[in-house]
């Protein structure tokens, strides 16, 4: 247990310093009008989970040590947004529509009830 446990916290300190390299070079690029390292992240993390994955199902499936550092840890720290799309992919290709689309609608309606709140609930604190 405690060796997954530093697979995960060494993925994912790896995969937080990539996101905020990252962030930094494309705000650099492209400027911040846009948030284009945010986007940047979520599209890349998107593409580098489904190649980590498919790579790694055939000849490691289950948990694997591979899987830990890769998608639980370096993954889940440079986009969780990754893991929200396959999981809803995985859905979707499983004939769960009703589920995946269940789970788009909530995690999106959700999520940004949810930074509305903590924004007002937040101004509230801070008084």
């Amino acid at each position: 247990m405690l060796k997954n446990v530093a697979l995960v916290a060494l993925g994912g300190s790896l995969g937080a310093l990539a996101r905020w390299s990252l962030g930094l070079l494309v705000s650099h690029w492209f400027g911040t009008r846009l948030p284009w390292a945010t986007i940047t992240v979520n599209i890349l993390g998107s593409l580098l989970f489904g190649v980590v994955w498919a790579v790694t199902e055939p000849r490691m499936p289950g948990s694997s040590a591979t899987r830990l550092i890769l998608l639980t840890g370096f993954m889940g720290a440079f986009t969780t947004f990754s893991t929200y799309a396959f999981e809803t992919v995985q859905m979707l290709r499983d004939g769960q529509i009703g589920g995946g689309l269940f789970s788009v609608l909530l995690q999106n309606g959700v999520g940004f009830a949810g930074i509305v709140l903590g924004l007002s609930l937040g101004r509230w604190i801070a008084g």
